[in-house]
């Protein structure tokens, strides 16, 4: 199962509450008092800050193949791009369109909801491959253009 946005914010939470119990780890943290705890607990739950978090769960932990195009607006802005639209070198195209373990690719928002462990195990690209630099590069390129306002 894919890390939702609400999913976060019961994980941080319940980090937060944690940390309120445990002195050491305020004093480690430099916390000084429980107003501090309370406004980091309210900046990780910022849109921005969520949706963030959201592409980081499941880029380095991911739960599940698919996730429901509804769950972000990045994810819904890029689910309208063609996977074409990132401009992929042939061979690197040829090897994703050889995907069938997670699904046909048509979407750049297909391609952002595998990470790059389950790319990386399609066959001709590989973790440390030509291929698999382009493809991150691509995304990152994608996330960009999308923070800088450029795709909607």
């Amino acid at each position: 199962m894919k890390y939702h946005q609400q999913e976060i914010i019961q994980i941080i939470d319940l980090a937060f509450q944690g940390c309120r119990a445990d002195e050491a780890l305020q004093t480690k943290l430099h916390i000084t008092d429980r107003d501090q705890i309370n406004r980091l607990q309210s900046l990780l739950k910022e849109p921005d800050t969520l949706l963030a978090l959201e592409i980081l769960f499941n880029g380095i932990y991911p739960q599940c193949q698919t996730v429901e195009v509804s769950s972000s607006p990045l994810l819904q802005a890029a689910d309208k791009y063609p996977l074409e639209y990132l401009g992929l070198s042939a061979r690197t195209r040829g090897a994703l369109s050889k995907l069938t373990a997670y699904g046909e690719l048509r979407t750049v928002a297909d391609l952002l909801r595998l990470s790059d462990g389950q790319i990386a195990r399609i066959r001709g690209i590989g973790a440390n491959s030509k291929s698999m630099e382009e493809i991150r590069s691509k995304r990152m390129k994608f996330i960009q253009d999308y923070n800088d306002g450029l795709i909607r």
